[in-house]
């Protein structure tokens, strides 16, 4: 900056720091200035039973501060976190599912590869679900590079938070195996 017969080069590291640090929530600050490259996004009502899969697999994950990485539970629909998807090479998504399989069966599906079971379109109790809030950061070129959704069957969705005893033993199996993926992904 020039005036008054000074000159002042601003460090640009520091104000973005700064700037992100106060407007964004410090998850969100931290990809801005690329340290975080990997989202695990959980999705669910954490005080409807086993819709709750999704937040508690973030908490889980929020114990154990691994570098690189983030665990958030989506607060209301995609469209909350659509733009903060660019910040990340990796997005894994948690949720309860309803396929008709067996309570605590769970799902692995590689979105990049095989896409969503077209029954899942229009079918989420989030407003803006996972098909759609996929399909449209594709379409904004936003979608990180490698997506994987677990999906978790659930057979309890009634008042309360805590997991039936089927979905917990499944959830535990799905934080070992995100564990697994988060070794072999550099």
């Amino acid at each position: 900056i020039i005036g008054h017969g000074i000159t002042f080069e601003p460090d640009f590291n520091f104000f973005s720091h700064l700037f992100f640090s106060l407007i964004m929530p410090p998850w969100k600050a931290e990809t801005q200035i690329g340290m975080i490259m990997k989202l695990l996004l959980g999705i669910g009502n954490r005080f409807r039973g086993d819709d709750g899969v999704g937040p508690h697999v973030v908490e889980q994950f929020n114990k154990k501060q691994i570098d690189g990485f983030v665990a958030e539970e989506l607060k209301g629909d995609f469209t909350n976190i659509i733009d903060s998807l660019k910040d990340y090479q990796e997005l894994i998504v948690v949720d309860a599912s309803m396929s008709g399989q067996a309570t605590g069966s769970y799902q692995v599906i590689d979105y990049r590869k095989d896409g969503l079971p077209t029954e899942w379109v229009q079918s989420s109790t989030h407003g803006l679900g996972i098909a759609e809030g996929l399909e449209l950061a594709a379409a904004l070129n936003i979608l990180p590079e490698k997506v994987s959704i677990y999906a978790v069957e659930a057979g309890n969705f009634d008042p309360g938070n805590q997991l039936s005893a089927k979905v917990l033993k499944a959830t535990n199996a799905v934080i070992t195996e995100i564990e697994k993926q988060l070794q072999h992904i550099g």
